[in-house]
């Protein structure tokens, strides 16, 4: 059992070290963009996988994840909205609202 905590903590203080020396220890700012199209059945766990390494890095950093819509079909885009109202910093936008995003600015 204490093999077993011993591991555990070693891990923890491996991914702090490299968040924090890789990292800038989480002051910069990321942007996360999962493409879907079609009928993807990968959807939720692209969008829950982009989610994790958001919360990995951590820190005081500006994320955002956008599930870009490169159109999904009706099913699929139920779920990626499912997944993003379940993340306050997860967007779904197509490519026309991003690039009209983009130009205004």
């Amino acid at each position: 059992m204490g093999i077993v905590f011993l591991v555990l903590v070693a891990g923890e203080l491996l991914r702090l070290t490299v968040q924090r020396v890789f990292l800038n220890g989480g002051k910069g700012n990321m942007l996360i963009v999962v493409p879907v199209s079609g009928h993807n059945e990968d959807a939720e766990y692209l969008l829950r996988s982009a989610a994790a390494k958001i919360r990995l890095i951590g820190g005081k950093t500006i994320s955002k994840v956008i599930c870009l819509n490169c159109g999904m079909d009706e099913e699929t885009e139920t779920v990626c909205v499912r997944v993003c109202d379940d993340y306050p910093f997860m967007y779904t936008a197509t490519l026309s609202e991003i690039e009209a995003f983009y130009l205004e600015s």
